[in-house]
């Protein structure tokens, strides 16, 4: 089908285009890393996330490791969702570099990984026979995290906000 072509070859690029720029600048990946591994792994965990990402790409691109590419997909996803929350509650800031300083694929970063579960979730939906249970789960998986995602940022409008208001 074109659009699981279209999919497999958008995430393909995306996850090329992420890897290549953690390769040019290990650097910033490593100070990210710094924040949830001890110093002697940190090269290790650059290394991982990098061939991680590099796998995940050559699978989508040249079509193999079929359904565990999704699966891998998706909980590389997660993960980097859930970094994001936890670089934002311990750094102040949820600032992704996935791909190279300044680049605009690096606003947004939840949106994005959302979207892209959403197309890998559609991915599997059309090349693999996923029950309609597993289906409807992908479908409320996201939209939990959508809505969470939405819910924490009004929570914090509300509190700057309510700041702004007390100080007047």
């Amino acid at each position: 089908m074109l659009i699981s072509v279209f999919i497999k070859v958008l995430i393909g690029l995306v996850f090329s285009l992420s890897s290549y720029s953690k390769i040019k600048s290990s650097n910033e990946i490593e100070n990210d890393l710094r924040l949830i591994l001890p110093a002697p792994l940190l090269k290790v965990g650059v290394l991982l996330v990098i061939g991680v990402e590099m796998v995940i790409a050559s699978s989508y691109l040249l079509d193999f490791f079929y359904y565990w590419r999704e699966v891998a997909t998706i909980f590389l996803l997660l993960f980097f969702i859930l970094f994001i929350f936890f670089k934002k509650r311990v750094t102040g800031t949820a600032e992704c570099t996935c791909f190279g300083h300044g680049n605009p694929l690096n606003k947004f970063p939840i949106y994005r990984n959302s979207i892209l579960i959403l197309l890998t979730g559609t991915n599997l939906a059309i090349n693999y026979k996923v029950t309609i249970e597993a289906g409807i789960l992908l479908f409320l998986s996201a939209v939990v995290t959508f809505l969470a995602m939405n819910i924490r940022e009004a929570v914090i409008a509300f509190k700057t906000v309510r700041k702004i208001h007390d100080h007047l």
